[in-house]
């Protein structure tokens, strides 16, 4: 852009087209390194297409009409198309932890894509106020200030996502991929704190595989680790709402917390997962074993504000299957 005696040029086509070509160039290494960090492939073709037709469409324009106003419009307009497809990246995630980041960067990005807009049309009605000394001075400012909230968002999202995969890993076990104890004692901890009106009856399992220590001693602990995965892939099948907790309580013990379900619903479910272990037998490396399971249940009934008082009456419960021959599901006694 130059400006001559205060009168608005606009860079001529050639020059315009590489200007405006590094520009939508940027964007679209943005639009790359969201997708990377999400796990997504860049889509290589649709962004150079995106660069290639904004110069081109500022060159074009250009030669049309050379007092540059729809050249500047339509530049304006390709950007803002490449900047929704960041701003699509940005928010449609396939991360499940949301990182406060992300919508520092979003707010950034989205006032970026006003200004486009706003700046595509004024171009066509007025353009002088698009290029006008002062206003020239304005933009470059919020220029910056809106580059500097989006590098330092961008750093705070992966510094963010680093310390929630830290803290997904303390609460992961690391065999079976499930939530380990002290992860399903913080998740549950969460459910029973919500007020009676909101938290219903809900319903605790605990899982034990039968004969397990056989199983190390016949085939080796590499196949009771295989077992054990397999187990917990069954588990997350069976109770696979959002809501359900199931995790790796210890050792060949496993807990599942069931919120706003009925006791009779978890006994069905229960009896259905125990069923399907005792029918379906486990892989070993192409060889088939037979393994079962023994389950105890009881309820957390709503205003009970901790865990540890259903897991103790569900253990009783599964030292009662045992003791009744195992490959059984028993309810516990409403109270210790």
């Amino acid at each position: 852009m130059t400006f001559l005696d205060q009168r608005v040029t606009f860079l001529p086509p050639g020059m315009g087209a590489v200007v405006y070509g590094i520009f939508a160039t940027s964007l679209a290494l943005l639009w790359s390194g969201l997708r990377s960090f999400d796990g997504y492939r860049p889509i290589w073709r649709v962004q150079i297409v995106c660069v290639a037709g904004t110069a081109a469409t500022y060159a074009g324009l250009s030669l049309v009409w050379p007092d540059g106003r729809f050249a500047m419009a339509g530049m304006f307009l390709c950007l803002s198309a490449v900047m929704v497809q960041v701003l699509r990246t940005l928010f449609t995630t396939r991360d499940r932890t949301r990182l406060v980041s992300r919508y520092l960067v979003g707010t950034a990005l989205s006032v970026f894509l006003l200004l486009f807009l706003a700046t595509s049309v004024i171009a066509v009605a007025a353009p002088e106020r698009v290029l006008g000394v002062d206003n020239v001075s304005y933009s470059l400012v919020a220029d910056q200030a809106l580059s500097v909230l989006i590098y330092i968002g961008l750093l705070a999202m992966a510094g963010e996502r680093a310390h929630s995969q830290v803290e997904r890993l303390a609460l992961t076990d690391p065999l079976t991929g499930l939530v380990n104890r002290r992860g399903i004692g913080i998740l549950a901890e969460r459910l029973t704190r919500l007020p009676a009106s909101l938290h219903r009856t809900a319903a605790v399992l605990v899982c034990d595989i039968d004969r397990f220590k056989a199983i190390n001693d016949t085939h080796g602990h590499e196949a009771g680790d295989a077992v054990l995965r397999q187990f917990a892939t069954r588990l997350s099948g069976t109770f696979r709402r959002r809501t359900d907790i199931v995790g790796r309580w210890g050792g060949e013990e496993f807990l599942i917390v069931l919120p706003d379900t009925p006791l009779a619903e978890a006994l069905r479910l229960a009896e259905r997962f125990r069923r399907s272990v005792e029918e379906t037998p486990f892989d070993l490396d192409g060889r088939p074993l037979d393994v079962t399971v023994s389950i105890g249940a009881t309820a957390i009934p709503a205003g009970e504000d901790r865990l540890d008082p259903a897991v103790r009456r569900a253990d009783a419960a599964l030292y009662e299957a045992k003791s009744e021959g195992r490959n059984r599901v028993r309810l516990g006694a409403p109270e210790a």
